[in-house]
C-alpha cells in the first residue's frame, strides 16, 4: 500500500512538472513585443511584425493579404522593392483596392538622402494612416527604419538598430551599409 501512496505521489509531481513545462514553451513561443500574433496568423506574411502603432513591417505581402490589411484598418502600402521585382504590377493591385501606393525602390547601393527623406516624408503625413512597409523580406525595411530614426528623429545608433532588427534587419552586409550611410550623411 505505501508503494502505491509512493506512485501515485510519484505522477502527480510528474503531471505538475509537465503542466509547468508547457505553460513555459506557451509563453516563450508567444508573440514578440510589438508584434499581434492575430495579425500575424491571419495575414501570414513573411517577417511581419509592429515598429509603432501606425507603423508595420513586413516582407512580400500577397493579393490576399493587401485585402486583409485594407479591412484591419490599413491605409498605405509603401514598397521599398525596385521594378525589375515586379514593384509595378503591386501598384495596380494596392491601388484597386483603394490603398495608398508608394514605392521607393532601394537596393543596398541606391540608398539616398532623397529616398531617406521621401519616407520620413511619408511617414509624418497623417493622412497615411496605417503603413504597411515591406520589401521581399523586411530587411531593407529594417535599414531604412534604421535611417529614418537616425537622420530624421535624433534616435541614437543603439536604439535604431534595436528596433531596426526588430523590423527585420538582418543582413550584416546591409547593416554595415546603413550604418556607414548615416554616418556619412548625419545633418
Amino acid at each position: 500500500m505505501k508503494n502505491l501512496v509512493k506512485l501515485i505521489n510519484l505522477f502527480v509531481v510528474i503531471a505538475i512538472a509537465l503542466v509547468e513545462a508547457g505553460d513555459c514553451q506557451t509563453q516563450n513561443a508567444q508573440k514578440s513585443p510589438g508584434q499581434s500574433s492575430a495579425e500575424s496568423v491571419e495575414l501570414a506574411i513573411p517577417n511581419f511584425s509592429r515598429v509603432n502603432d501606425r507603423i508595420s513591417a513586413a516582407g512580400q505581402p500577397s493579393q490576399q493579404a493587401f485585402e486583409q490589411l485594407k479591412k484591419m484598418g490599413y491605409k498605405t502600402i509603401i514598397n521599398l522593392r525596385t521594378a525589375e521585382e515586379g514593384a509595378d504590377k503591386e501598384k495596380e493591385i494596392v491601388e484597386k483596392l483603394g490603398l495608398r501606393y508608394i514605392n521607393i525602390p532601394i537596393t543596398p547601393q541606391t540608398i539616398t538622402q532623397e529616398k531617406v527623406k521621401q519616407l520620413a516624408e511619408v511617414i509624418n503625413d497623417e493622412s497615411s494612416g496605417r503603413i504597411l512597409i515591406h520589401c521581399a523580406s523586411s530587411n531593407r525595411v529594417g535599414g531604412m527604419w534604421f535611417l529614418h530614426r537616425v537622420m530624421n528623429e535624433s534616435c541614437s545608433i543603439e536604439q535604431a538598430i534595436e528596433e531596426a532588427e526588430k523590423a527585420g534587419l538582418k543582413n550584416p552586409s546591409l547593416k554595415q551599409t546603413v550604418m556607414e550611410f548615416a554616418e556619412k550623411n548625419k545633418n
